[in-house]
């Protein structure tokens, strides 16, 4: 077991270019057939008996995690999102491994998160000595767009509530939450791990500009935190295309499901990035980020590749890197490459289903996520 942790480690946090050339340029040639290297350590990701906090873990990424984070033993679930509908059902679910926190980021103040941090520490006391005890706190949660409206045009059709509230939710909430968790943190020697992106706001994308600015923000600031904090470990975690979720739904309503990884393929390396043995000196300030391998299906769309395994089962083949907070797309080395049906067998997701080119739209499955919570971003 220690083994095969170490040589994975050995890969994200030394890389040895050799080693990677050749699978690469499998890659690039389309003859992607290695094995996962992640696969090996996954089931021993060590997050048992942990306590871990999660903002947006009712729905999308978020809930893949707190899926896999229940499924692996942890101790107690932090669950902060506004989506308290869902609230009783990760409750019936889980009981009292999960803590259900109700929160509004867009519309927060700061009595608003101090109130919150309080939440957070009294629903991490644990009961061996009775003092709150944080291992990871985990910044998922983001919006795209915070207005129900339609028809929408992002660079026309914006205003200053919406504009907060994208900043709030994918900025701001982040960097308030490590300010006022970083003494929980530093005192359980835990560790602070959002998620963000590669490319957005580094573009002139004017889809939804808002939200990629945002982001770009989020990372820039994030970054300079993890320089300016040495005592608690900040990390990220690009996803990448990412299937099966509100935000894809809100930005490709007619992409298909299956074109991209949906949240439970790419859940190894972030769940390494929380896990208890994980050695993390070379990862502090930096990003684990998954990159898609495209492929065009029969109607011209772009999608990622997919690969059968030797057992026959299929899986989407990715690339992992490891590159620093702030840096501009396309920087950082490549650490991995991998197919990710050993993704989904870990956390007891079904085998990946077949790709209909014809079959309905992610908007018709999903709906759109800003109609579902725009009602919630307005000020009460």
């Amino acid at each position: 077991m220690k083994e095969a942790a170490s040589l994975f480690f050995r890969r994200l946090t030394g890389l040895v270019p050799w080693v990677i050339a050749f699978p690469i340029i499998k890659i690039l040639k389309g003859e992607i057939f290695m094995t996962n290297p992640l696969g090996a350590i996954a089931p021993y990701a060590d997050v048992s008996d942990m306590t871990i906090a999660i903002t947006g873990g009712a729905t999308g990424l978020g809930r893949s995690v707190v899926d896999a984070l229940a499924h692996l033993h942890v101790r107690k679930l932090i669950v902060i999102d506004i989506r308290d509908d869902i609230f009783p059902e990760l409750k019936a679910k889980y009981g009292d491994k999960v803590e259900t926190i109700a929160f509004n980021l867009a519309t927060a103040q700061d009595a608003d998160y101090v109130s919150l941090a309080g939440k957070v520490s009294q629903a991490a006391i644990d009961p061996a000595d009775g003092k709150p005890h944080l291992d990871v706190f985990f910044g998922n949660a983001g919006i795209l767009k915070a207005t129900a409206k339609k028809p929408y045009e992002a660079t026309k059709d914006f205003d200053l509530a919406e504009l907060h509230a994208s900043f709030n939710v994918n900025a701001a909430a982040n960097a308030m939450m490590f300010k006022l968790l970083k003494p929980l943190l530093e005192s359980s020697q835990g560790r602070f791990v959002f998620t963000t992106s590669p490319t957005s706001g580094r573009t002139a994308d004017t889809k939804y500009p808002s939200y990629g600015s945002s982001k770009a923000y989020q990372e820039q600031f994030m970054g300079c935190l993890a320089a300016g904090n040495p005592e608690v470990p900040v990390l990220a975690f690009d996803p990448g295309r990412l299937d099966a979720t509100g935000v894809r739904a809100e930005a490709y309503p007619q992409e298909v499901p299956g074109a991209q990884p949906g949240p439970s393929d790419i859940l190894e390396p972030l769940l390494l990035l929380m896990a208890r043995d994980t050695d993390i000196a070379n990862l502090r300030g930096h990003v684990v980020q998954v990159n898609n391998v495209e492929d065009i299906d029969v109607k011209g769309r772009r999608v990622n590749k997919r690969v059968k395994e030797a057992d026959g089962s299929e899986g989407f083949a990715v690339i992992i890197k490891k590159r620093p907070l702030a840096s501009r797309p396309g920087e950082g080395d490549v650490v991995s490459c991998f197919v990710t049906s050993h993704s989904r067998a870990l956390v007891g997701a079904d085998p990946l289903p077949p790709y209909d080119p014809n079959g309905k739209t992610l908007g018709e499955i999903y709906g759109l996520p800003s109609e579902q919570i725009g009602n919630k971003m307005a000020p009460v």
